[in-house]
């Protein structure tokens, strides 16, 4: 542990009791597991059809994130991010991209007064393979692909950093409803993510 960062308990199960659909979606609610909204339950089958579209194994680690400098970061699998995205709603075929999300260490969940969120810009042949839209409405919630890839990024950054609790690990001043699905989009024409034309598209929607 390094100087100037605390530890503290980590109690999410890996597993909860069988219950009802209206009493399990008010207990990740009431657990501050979602965004707030409803999510798709991630029973053990959905949660097994989204890790046959990786060849990595569930218990392997991919990475560590904190929700502050001032907490340890935690380590999380590839079964946990799988389990995110199901609750977020997405495909098997949009894990690869949530799995490389969930890869960077960069939490969508950043703890700033600025109320700033992240924006995810996906390039490569795979972003035509499933179907994301880069034209007309590409940062509204006319694409599943775009929607459901985005917040499937909050969803594991909040519930796989540690939570993301304002006035406690969330400073954003006023919130940011851009963290709902961070900006997720196609990045049409380019082969390399240029970072002036990704600041521009920042500025343009409020995000910085």
């Amino acid at each position: 542990m390094s100087a100037g960062t605390t530890t503290f308990e980590r109690t999410t199960p890996r597993q909860l009791d069988p219950d009802t659909e209206d009493n399990l979606q008010r207990n990740f609610l009431e657990n501050q597991w979602t965004d707030g909204l409803p999510i798709v339950l991630p029973t053990e089958k959905r949660v097994a059809a989204m890790l046959a579209a990786t060849s990595r194994k569930p218990d392997e680690i991919v990475g560590r994130m904190q929700p502050t400098e001032f907490r340890v970061a935690w380590e999380y699998t590839v079964e946990k991010v799988a389990v995110n995205a199901v609750m977020a709603g997405a495909k098997p075929e949009y894990f690869p991209v949530i799995l490389a999300l969930a890869a960077s260490e960069v939490s969508a969940r950043g703890s700033t007064s600025s109320s700033s969120a992240a924006m995810v810009v996906v390039n490569g042949p795979i972003r035509k393979e499933i179907g994301m839209n880069f034209g007309i409405g590409a940062m509204g919630p006319y694409n599943h692909a775009n929607a459901t890839i985005g917040r499937a990024y909050g969803l594991l950054s909040q519930n796989l950093q540690g939570g993301s609790e304002p006035g406690v690990t969330f400073m954003g001043s006023q919130g940011n409803s851009y963290t709902y699905n961070n900006v997720c989009r196609y990045l049409g024409g380019y082969q390399r993510v240029d970072i002036t034309v990704v600041r521009q598209w920042l500025a343009t929607f409020g995000v910085v």
